[in-house]
């Protein structure tokens, strides 16, 4: 124990002209220091779907939209997994005219992590291949659609896979 102060007492008779000071040592306390527990969150991974090696993709749905609020051709793409869980990263290869553009589900999360999208040419057919697997469809165009003034514009189309 440390000492904090030294407070003087007086001693002696009162009335008598001689007081003594008489120095008393008032032990300090001692502060123990005291830790406080830190708490540390518990991290739980989330699963993240994964596309299964070599098996191909079927196709749910194919609808041609007409919606003019979408843009024009616009081919829409949602892949999903057995247990119907959105897929990212599978290898969309799209070929037209001797011209090949790969594209890959999940770089719009903000949508669906199984999402891709491509802007098509009204004038052009396509056709896509679904990696892994290999899963062919011939002959995508996008719709030709009708307006309600009559004249006509490129609808989109929808595409759902899954795999099996």
């Amino acid at each position: 124990p440390g000492l904090a102060a030294v407070i003087p007492t007086l001693e002696g008779t009162p009335g008598t002209p001689a007081y003594t000071l008489t120095p008393t040592r008032t032990p300090t306390p001692t502060i123990t220091p005291t830790r406080t527990p830190r708490i540390r969150p518990t991290i739980t991974p989330t699963p993240t779907p994964t596309v299964t090696p070599g098996l191909p993709y079927i196709i749910i749905s194919q609808d041609e939209l007409c919606n003019p609020a979408l843009p024009a051709g616009l081919l829409q793409i949602y892949a999903r997994d057995a247990d119907n869980h959105p897929v990212p990263g599978v290898a969309l290869h799209l070929s037209a005219s001797g011209q090949e553009t790969i594209f890959y589900t999940g770089l719009k999360p903000e949508i669906d992590l199984g999402y891709a999208d491509y802007q098509l040419n009204a004038e052009t057919t396509y056709s896509l291949t679904v990696q892994p697997g290999g899963t062919f469809i011939p002959e995508i165009r996008a719709p030709q659609c009708t307006a309600e003034d009559g004249s006509t514009y490129a609808g989109s189309l929808l595409l759902v896979l899954r795999q099996p």
